[in-house]
């Protein structure tokens, strides 16, 4: 009996040297500025400083504009867009992701002044109640720009509309978040 514990934490101890056993590690990276951008009659206001930033049409087109800070991200990190909220309209939610391509400050961007972006090709998923972007490619190659920040549009499509807690908002929801995965590559499943 004793000769086959022994065995067995002798195999244990070398696959774990190994690697074989390590499990990825899940960290966040924080949302560092958000802004909703407004068309219509109020598309040269700033309205950094909101409780919710929104993404919809009801009464006038409202963008998210979300930028984060890069730092402890690796190449070898799995990244999602994680945006908790409430959707409220008709149908099934439908959302667009861009990558913005400029610099933006939280405190004076409008939606007549907010930067160029390009419109990204990437499903959305909807994980407990929170809208997800797989945006591990676009970290990737910000990082290999050695880029320390990344931000992104989020639009909505049709009628639907998506209430994003901001980092101002004081009844203590979770704003929009990026979720990190170490040691999981985009070709692993999750």
């Amino acid at each position: 009996m004793r000769l086959s514990w022994t065995a067995a934490a002798l195999t244990l101890a070398l696959a774990s040297t190994s690697g074989a056993w390590e499990r990825p590690v899940a960290k966040d990276a924080s949302l560092i500025s958000q802004s909703l951008c407004c068309g219509s009659g109020v598309a040269d206001q700033n309205f950094g400083f909101q409780a919710t930033v929104d993404a919809g049409r009801y009464h006038h087109q409202a963008r998210a504009l979300l930028g984060f800070d890069l730092s402890g991200i690796t190449a070898n990190d799995r990244v999602w867009l994680v945006l908790p909220g409430q959707t409220v309209g008709a149908g099934l939610p439908d959302f667009t992701l861009s990558l913005v391509q400029g610099d933006w400050n939280e405190a004076t961007v409008t939606y007549n002044t907010a930067p160029d972006s390009e419109p990204l090709s990437l499903p959305a998923s909807w994980v407990d109640n929170h809208l997800r972007f797989d945006v591990t490619d676009q970290v990737h190659a910000a990082l290999q720009s050695q880029l320390v920040q990344l931000s992104f549009i989020v639009d909505a499509q049709g009628s639907t509309n998506l209430f994003i807690p901001s980092r101002e908002n004081a009844s203590g929801l979770r704003p929009a978040w990026l979720d990190v995965t170490t040691g999981q590559t985009p070709s692993d499943e999750g």
